[in-house]
């Protein structure tokens, strides 16, 4: 028997996955929620979107999305928005100012 608490709700989350922040043609098209790392694989920025893709595609005329400051990214797909907002926070919050881009839910 487990001592973990039943989750009630949608719990499908996907697979931890890598991609290329610098080719918008194998961008995730997919909801979930996206981490941007730099060159020493440090979390630089937590995000989420209904279609992580579109989300990405903002941050390209971004003074500070270039290499060696985003060097790499990575996602898990989580279909249910309430879902995808509560892991994106836990995140920015579990990481604090060491999202250093990141504002919302950070205490500096």
């Amino acid at each position: 028997m487990s001592n973990y608490p039943k989750l009630n709700g949608p719990t499908n989350v996907g697979e931890l996955t890598e991609f290329d922040p610098y080719d918008p043609n194998g961008f995730p098209s997919v909801p979930g929620v996206y981490v941007l790392y730099d060159i020493c694989q440090r979390p630089l920025y937590v995000g989420q979107g209904g279609a992580i893709d579109r989300r990405l595609r903002v941050y390209h005329d971004k003074f500070w999305f270039k290499s060696p400051i985003v060097e790499s990214a990575a996602y898990v797909r989580i279909d249910d928005r309430s879902l995808r907002e509560s892991v994106e926070t836990l995140l920015i919050k579990f990481l604090k100012s060491n999202a250093v881009i990141n504002k919302r839910f950070v205490e500096r």
